[in-house]
């Protein structure tokens, strides 16, 4: 006979006794840690590939400012590389010995190409360019079209 006072009648049979079938709060935890560690682990450490591209996205930016202020104002307009460093340009106001107010640029850890691009009232530049941003070893290019003025980044 089963004793009333260990299993009384009104209480499941199963209650009281330990289920087995499920993950603990615990260990649900420590999976989703360790899953954590590993995605970390697994991201790439080297992004100097990203910072050329980005880097070569702000200069093809700020060249399409010297190619706008010089159709807006109707007057020329240049952007170059300065000469006494390898990393930073300017764009330089109509008749190029005054830097436009707010547009001298270094790229930290960059270097450029040598370049200097002039554009008319229309914004078509005097010659075509192709501008290359290094950083680290990775590579990225600015292209000026000479005909048409158009700057892309392929």
């Amino acid at each position: 006979m089963v004793d009333p006072l260990s299993h009384p009648p009104f209480l499941p049979a199963w209650q009281g006794k330990k289920v087995c079938g499920g993950f603990t709060m615990v260990e649900l935890i420590i999976v989703i840690m360790v899953l954590g560690v590993l995605a970390a682990a697994a991201l790439p450490s080297n992004t100097t590939g990203i910072n050329a591209v980005v880097l070569a996205r702000q200069l093809m930016m700020d060249v399409r400012l010297a190619q706008s202020y010089a159709m807006n104002r109707g007057t020329g307009y240049s952007i170059r590389r300065t000469t006494d460093t390898t990393n930073s340009y300017e764009i330089r106001q109509p008749g190029g010995s005054t830097t436009m107010p707010g547009t001298a640029t270094t790229l930290p850890d960059a270097t450029l190409s040598n370049f200097d691009v002039s554009f008319d009232a229309l914004g078509v530049p005097g010659s075509g360019a192709t501008i290359t941003v290094t950083v680290g070893g990775q590579s990225s290019t600015v292209t000026i079209t000479a005909t048409t003025g158009q700057v892309t980044q392929p």
